[in-house]
């Protein structure tokens, strides 16, 4: 019977050593999220984005507008905000290893505008995975369709 459990004991630890202990890998979940097959399939495509950090109350406000290409429900809004908070908002470890979102508060204002129309669809303010209503306050931090992110070449 002894004998039994330290076979079983080895099996065990050799099953957990090869799945790694339970890490996922950040890049992996990046690559496999629905919102990046979503973009690779042309449905959707970033027109603006601005980061900014404020550490002293302890929040990370992005600011989107995004450009709907193909037909898109709100579901599948939500799974952008949910890959942009993931992208932005995760940490990991030196070896890539998803460690968990990071302590603070992640915010988003999200515009949706149909294909390079300025014709709004759909605004979302998204705060740590979750739609909340939107405040009068709030609607100065939206994107107007006029922000889009330039790409300068050099000559």
């Amino acid at each position: 019977m002894r004998r039994w459990k330290g076979v079983f004991m080895i099996g065990v630890l050799t099953a957990v050593l090869c799945a790694g202990c339970g890490t996922r890998d950040l890049g992996k979940m990046i690559s496999d999220h629905k919102a990046e097959k979503m973009y690779d399939e042309g449905v959707w495509e970033e027109r603006y984005g601005h980061w900014t950090i404020e550490e002293e109350i302890g929040e990370e406000i992005f600011t989107l507008s995004v450009d709907v290409k193909k037909d898109m429900s709100e579901d599948d809004m939500m799974e952008i905000l949910d890959y942009k908070e993931l992208c932005q908002h995760s940490e990991m470890d030196d070896t890539g290893a998803y460690l968990g979102e990071k302590d603070s508060t992640w915010t988003c204002y999200a515009v949706f505008y149909r294909g390079d129309t300025d014709e709004e669809l759909k605004r979302i303010k998204y705060v740590n995975g979750e739609s909340v209503e939107i405040t009068e306050e709030d609607e100065e931090r939206f994107a107007g369709p006029e922000m889009c992110d330039v790409d300068i070449e050099e000559e």
